[in-house]
């Protein structure tokens, strides 16, 4: 069916697929919530509840309602609550209008992240879990060495999955890791030293950052060889 009118500017845009639920703040609130039309400052004009045939018509809320959104007329209710200005968006909302699609699509995306950080963790060991351990356990400021034990590493490695997955990802499969890890095990060997922010391999100044470190590193490959003996 084609929706003619402010029907059809009130439907742009919407999406057509999923469940909207209208939820009370305050549970125990009894009684019913008439909802009619208000005021849009964005338009400067009032704006009713509409049905799919365009005639004004009133919503009542007496408790958590869930709404159809591939249904026109429960889209058009559910996003005429959820752009409430008093009930939904003033500083006093009752309303809390929620997506549960996107909510789940959402809590899902986390859940895979985490599951993933979890699993690089757990699939480290020897030097390959001290040497990531360098990276991610740096701001934590956490001092190990070769006797710490592997369970101590991945209980701090595993808290840091817990507040940040993106970043046990990121900085697991950052291209840039071999650099890093090699810098931060100079540093421990006194290979490198870091004063003030200034990066040095001896006399040489190799950046007044970590990154331009990692960049003098990246340009200057035939290096490497001898660094890993020093450090080794």
């Amino acid at each position: 069916m084609a929706y003619k009118g402010e029907v059809k500017e009130r439907l742009e845009g919407l999406p057509t697929t999923g469940v909207g639920e209208v939820r009370l703040r305050d549970a125990q609130r009894a009684g019913t919530i008439t909802i009619r039309e208000y005021w849009d400052e964005s338009l400067g004009r009032e704006l009713s509840l509409l049905s799919k045939a365009g005639s004004p018509r009133v919503s009542k809320i007496t408790k958590n309602k869930k709404f159809d959104l591939s249904d026109v007329e429960q889209r058009l209710e559910y996003f005429h609550i959820k752009n409430h200005p008093i009930y939904s968006k003033g500083g006093d909302a009752i309303f809390e209008c929620v997506n549960l699609d996107e909510m789940a699509k959402d809590n899902v995306r986390d859940r895979d992240l985490f599951a993933d950080a979890i699993g690089i963790i757990r699939n480290l060991e020897g030097s390959e879990l001290r040497d990531f351990a360098r990276l991610l356990l740096v701001n934590k400021r956490i001092a190990f060495g070769d006797k710490t034990s592997e369970y101590v590493l991945k209980e701090h490695m595993y808290d840091i999955a817990d507040m940040n997955p993106e970043r046990v990802i990121e900085d697991f499969e950052d291209e840039n890791k071999e650099y890093k890890v090699l810098i931060r095990k100079g540093l421990e060997q006194n290979v490198f030293t870091n004063t003030n922010g200034i990066y040095k391999m001896g006399a040489q100044i190799v950046g007044n950052s970590f990154d331009a470190a990692v960049l003098y590193l990246q340009e200057n490959e035939d290096l490497i060889p001898s660094l890993r003996k020093d450090i080794e």
